[in-house]
């Protein structure tokens, strides 16, 4: 009994899954109604009274009508192919999604609706590990753990595609977009809407975006205040990425205060302004050219960002082992309102 109740809510889920489910169980459903049109019956009413001796009967016949008859069957055959179709292809493609609101805010639920349907028939849901990412050796710890995990792709070597739901500290996304960075498999990385209390994919199609001075300091563009860096005799070099909040000045370690590029972008401050693929894939581009550029003139980087989660995962995506070698990403205090400590990353190694 329960196989056959599995066996229409696959159907149902499939019907679910696209336009091939539809055209798929609709040629199915059709041909079933032609091949009952189609066929020949002969129906009998009879009626008996034994007391007054009376019995009658009424029959009628149909014949078969050929034509419905073989269309109906077609159309079942290719409806019963193409479901079979889509059911292995849906098998095939197992997606995982990891998952982990550390910041215990707004929706604790894995968002399996912010998934693709057809990603959310055959999905592995993943828990991330609940540390404090506030705390430095709670990070590194996790870090390594999920590192051991993605080596072996223990937890998703058949998937096609891996969803990432994920709110934490800036250090710990940063670090969960790193295990990314090869392009190993598909993944997707899913943002929080606080307004709407929801998971959401980011758009694909978008306006580029590009970095702009957040304090001129005598400088006009970013390239007058990066070349003006490359330049100087500093060692360290700080950049700080103002998207959702304003980094202060005075927010920076003091050693770095004058020796920080700080850059926003010119859609104002606030959650989710940069919801969609093309906005971030251009700014990230913008920030490996200057990062590129400043490591040519062996400067240590320190990374001070104020960006929506997606942000924070993509830019660990972005890390490159041939170039960037050690970057220092900073935590935030919100209680302190400053940065007071950083993890330092550096192809994997992480301290």
């Amino acid at each position: 009994m329960n196989k056959f109740l599995n066996f229409f809510i696959k159907i149902y889920e499939i019907w679910q899954s696209g336009k091939a489910g539809k055209i798929g169980t609709s040629l199915l459903g059709f041909g079933m109604i032609l091949v009952a049109s189609g066929a020949s019956f002969t129906f009998i009413i009879g009626y008996s009274d034994q007391k007054r001796n009376v019995n009658a009967a009424v029959s009628s016949s149909q014949n078969p009508d050929m034509v419905l008859y073989s269309i109906g069957i077609l159309l079942i055959i290719i409806g019963a192919l193409i479901l079979i179709d889509t059911y292995r292809r849906l098998i095939a493609n197992r997606t995982v999604i990891y998952f982990g609101n550390l910041l215990k805010q707004g929706d604790s639920d894995i968002p399996y609706y912010a998934m693709e349907k057809n990603d959310q028939l055959n999905v592995t849901p993943i828990k991330l590990g609940l540390i404090d990412s506030y705390k430095k050796t709670e990070v590194i710890e996790e870090y390594k753990h999920l590192c051991r995990l993605f080596k072996d792709r223990t937890d998703h070597i058949d998937a096609k595609k891996v969803y990432i739901a994920s709110l934490a500290s800036t250090p710990y996304l940063y670090l969960l977009g790193t295990l990314f960075r090869n392009g190993h498999i598909q993944n997707e990385i899913l943002d929080y809407n606080r307004d709407l209390d929801k998971w959401y994919r980011l758009d694909t199609i978008g306006n580029n975006l590009s970095n702009c001075l957040m304090y001129e300091d005598n400088f006009t563009t970013v390239n007058d205040k990066l070349n003006y860096l490359c330049n100087s005799n500093f060692e360290s070099i700080g950049i700080a990425l103002s998207y959702t909040f304003p980094i202060d000045k005075t927010s920076i370690p003091p050693a770095l205060r004058d020796k920080t590029i700080f850059l926003t972008h010119g859609l104002g401050f606030g959650n989710d302004k940069i919801n969609n693929k093309a906005a971030q894939a251009s700014l990230l581009n913008e920030l490996t050219v200057y990062i590129d550029k400043l490591k040519s003139f062996n400067k240590n980087i320190h990374l001070f960002v104020s960006a929506q989660a997606s942000f924070n995962v993509n830019l660990g995506k972005r890390y490159q082992d041939n170039t960037m070698d050690e970057v220092k990403i900073y935590n935030f205090n919100g209680s302190l309102r400053e940065y007071d400590w950083f993890i330092s990353f550096n192809s994997g190694i992480v301290k």
